[in-house]
């Protein structure tokens, strides 16, 4: 087996992981809101209102992710989320590209132009008609 596959089957088991740990812990946000739910009257408004809290946003906004990565999971083909998967790479690779060149730039001694005073720049005289 070509070592390509390795890499893509472990990085294929590995989206596999994280994606059976954000089912699971949907299952189990799920069954908090259901056991929550039990104590709501038939009706809904004559309850007590929910205590607003940073644990109500947080799940509530889980929620929202993993919903939104299980259709994408589901509607985009393997192919393309490969081809997404690799360019989002290449995209990073190119920003921390361009972060360490701007380092090595400001590590320089003098500081941003490395200490190198470019003298007199020539300047050409274009006549406009």
């Amino acid at each position: 087996m070509p070592e390509g596959n390795d890499a893509l089957f472990e990085m294929r088991q590995q989206v596999d992981a994280a994606y059976a740990s954000a089912e699971r812990l949907v299952r189990d946000a799920e069954a908090a809101a259901r056991e929550h739910a039990r104590d709501v009257p038939p009706r809904g408004f004559a309850g007590p209102s929910p205590a607003p809290g940073p644990s109500t946003t947080a799940l509530e906004a889980l929620q929202a992710i993993l919903g939104l990565l299980e259709v994408v999971r589901r509607q985009v083909p393997p192919e393309l989320a490969h081809q997404f998967a690799g360019a989002l790479r290449d995209l990073l690779a190119a920003v921390r590209s361009l972060i360490d060149w701007y380092l090595e730039r400001l590590d320089r001694p003098g500081g941003e132009d490395g200490g190198r005073d470019p003298g007199p720049r020539e300047v050409e005289d274009i006549p406009i008609d």
